[in-house]
C-alpha cells in the first residue's frame, strides 16, 4: 500500500470521499484511481507493487467533483533493492576436450517480480578463462546460471560464479564440477 499524504485540512470541512476524484501517479509509469483508505483521516494512497529498486515520487491529485479545485501531494517513496541468494543445485558435469552445456548455479532475487534480464553472470571456470553465463528463469524469483565451456584436461577445477543484479546486489557462487574423461 502506498500511502502519499493527507489533504489539508484533513477531512475537508463537510465533504465526503466521493466528492472527489482522485489518482495517484506512482512515480514509475504508472497510475490509478486510488480510494481515501480512511474516512476520518483522509490517508491518500492505494495498492501498488514496484517491479524495481529506486526512488520513485509518488503524486495523489485530488479534483473536487463540484469545484474543479485540485489539491496535490507528493511523497517521496524508496524501494530497497532485494538481495540475491544461492540455491542449491547438482555438481555440472563436463567432458574433458569437449564443448559441454551445464547448469552452473541457481539462485533466488528477493524481488519476485524480477526477469532474467536484470541481471549477470560471470563464470570463471578455474582454468584461467572466463565467460559470460546466460540467465533463465525457472520460476517467480528464481533463476538458473547456464555455460558452455571445454575442459582440456580432468583435472580437478573449481568454479566461481559471480552475479549482479541491475541495481547493484551481488553473489558469489563456487562450485566444484565433475569432469569426465571420454
Amino acid at each position: 500500500m502506498v500511502i502519499v499524504g493527507q489533504p489539508s485540512p484533513c477531512p475537508p470541512a463537510g465533504r465526503t470521499p466521493g466528492d472527489f476524484a482522485i489518482t495517484t501517479a506512482f512515480g514509475d509509469g504508472t497510475s490509478a484511481p486510488t480510494p481515501v483508505t480512511d474516512n476520518r483521516l483522509w490517508f491518500v494512497g492505494g495498492p501498488h507493487t514496484y517491479r524495481r529498486a529506486g526512488t520513485y515520487t509518488a503524486t495523489a491529485t485530488m479534483t473536487d467533483r463540484t469545484t474543479g479545485a485540485v489539491t496535490t501531494l507528493r511523497r517521496p517513496i524508496v524501494v530497497p533493492n532485494a538481495p540475491l541468494t544461492a540455491l542449491r543445485s547438482a555438481r555440472p558435469t563436463f567432458t574433458a576436450k569437449k564443448t559441454s552445456r551445464a547448469l552452473i548455479a541457481r539462485f533466488r532475487d528477493g524481488n519476485p517480480l524480477a526477469v532474467a534480464r536484470d541481471h549477470r553472470a560471470t563464470i570463471s571456470w578455474g582454468d584461467r578463462t572466463t565467460s559470460k553465463g546466460r540467465i533463465v528463469r525457472v520460476a517467480p524469483g528464481q533463476f538458473a546460471v547456464r555455460g558452455d565451456h571445454r575442459y582440456r584436461t580432468a583435472a580437478k577445477r573449481r568454479i566461481v560464479i559471480r552475479i549482479s543484479d541491475d541495481r547493484g546486489a551481488t553473489l558469489r557462487v563456487r562450485s566444484t564440477p565433475r569432469i569426465r574423461v571420454r
